[in-house]
């Protein structure tokens, strides 16, 4: 017992010398100016990554006032949260979430992750499956957040998907809850991913046809259309009237006699478009050619269209390929995103499967709350604490305005 008593006054000794040590250093790096304390060592770790690998948990508030981002990066893109999830760092992990760490953040390239690592997978890969999961349903519910429209649908958004835990649940009701909100913010996710793609390909068509109009008109003009078609689809006599069409074709006569008649009505387009191509439409670009022949071999005094290349060909050619390449990197990142979203959700519903990741879940769900209860206390007793020192303040303009009865008797005696 005593050894034991000794060991925790070292430890204590010990913290009070590394505080002290850290303020000072704080102090000085802020005095020196430049980058401050946003500064690596040879390694290639700072401060703030150091405090959350060890778990100290004192070192995060002063280093990040002092002007340290709480997802300041390492050399290898690690950040704290990085390391705390490496680490199984609980009480850090809580700690930086309150702070608003970003719980997406994907580091460098490596070997084991080609597409970087985000802090559940390092969690998860030292088989810490309790923060694993937390992790992952938060990073949902933040994708929610950011990919929202506006401020006001990004509040509700995430005020639809996050459910605050119950006092007097269970481990297991916790997990529950937690795979609940994470396919809800899944869902989420695809809806507006899929609300994205059609506004862009509705963008496209609407740009071939309106040249010259920039995306934020098109977008807004296309954006009530989009909404109202998701009203009409939503609408459940369009949905009864879809359901009597597709009984009425159910059968075998009705269905066979459909297709002749849409076969018959293709053919009959087919004819007319084949022959608006031959009467009308080809003689006009014969013509056209062949004055555009004359009028370059003319302007080019004889040599002849060998080589030529127009510069709107070219142009549009060029133009053509920006957009194909970002295209592909567009539908390759939001492939890359469907499978982290698809990997967290699983990660999420894995974790009902483990008692001891159920019980790590709902250990750092009640950390988090208890920061961020304390946050709150801090803040109202801060406010008291202002409101009672005013009250305490002597109103000095009342006290200037009965000058008239306390400056007489002075005045009357310095004239004597």
């Amino acid at each position: 017992m005593n050894e034991i008593y000794q060991e925790n006054m070292k430890n204590n000794l010990l913290q009070e010398a590394l505080k002290e040590s850290l303020h000072s250093w704080l102090l000085q790096k802020i005095a020196e100016g430049g980058k401050g304390p946003n500064v690596l060592d040879e390694g290639g770790q700072g401060i703030l990554h150091f405090a959350a690998a060890l778990g100290y948990n004192w070192a995060l508030e002063p280093t990040i006032v002092a002007g340290v981002s709480v997802d300041f990066r390492d050399v290898n893109g690690w950040t704290a949260l990085h390391w705390a999830a490496f680490f199984g760092r609980e009480l850090i992990i809580g700690s930086l979430i309150a702070l608003d760490a970003s719980p997406g953040t994907l580091t460098d390239p490596n070997p084991n992750f080609p597409s970087g690592s985000t802090p559940s997978d390092l969690a998860y890969a030292n088989g810490y499956k309790g923060i694993a999961s937390y992790l992952s349903e938060y990073a949902l519910r933040a994708h929610v957040y950011l990919l929202s429209l506006n401020e006001k649908n990004a509040e509700t958004s995430l005020a639809a998907v996050e459910t605050a835990p119950i006092p007097s649940s269970s481990a297991l009701t916790d997990s529950l809850t937690a795979v609940r909100n994470a396919s809800q913010a899944t869902a989420r996710i695809h809806q507006v991913f899929r609300a994205q793609s059609f506004q862009k390909k509705q963008m496209k068509e609407f740009g071939d046809r309106k040249l010259g109009m920039s995306e934020e008109c098109a977008l807004s003009m296309l954006a009530p259309k989009t909404h109202k078609q998701g009203r009409v689809h939503s609408d459940d006599s369009v949905q009864a009237a879809a359901i009597r069409i597709q009984n009425k074709f159910r059968g075998y006569k009705g269905r066979k006699d459909y297709l002749i008649t849409r076969q018959r009505i293709i053919k009959i387009q087919a004819l007319v478009r084949g022959y608006q191509v031959r009467k009308n439409y080809r003689k006009i670009i014969w013509s056209v050619g062949i004055l555009e022949k004359v009028i370059l071999r003319w302007r080019r005094k004889g040599a002849g269209l060998h080589g030529f290349k127009s510069d709107a060909l070219v142009t549009k050619m060029q133009d053509g390929t920006e957009k194909e390449e970002d295209d592909d990197f567009f539908k390759q990142g939001r492939k890359q995103t469907e499978e982290r979203l698809e990997k967290a959700l699983a990660r999420v519903k894995s974790m009902v499967q483990y008692a001891e990741a159920r019980d790590q879940y709902r250990r750092l769900l009640n950390v988090v709350n208890d920061i961020q209860e304390s946050k709150v206390e801090k803040a109202l007793a801060n406010s008291e604490e202002a409101t009672c020192f005013d009250d305490d303040l002597i109103d000095i303009e009342a006290l200037l305005g009965d000058d008239d009865t306390l400056m007489m008797p002075m005045s009357s005696t310095w004239n004597i």
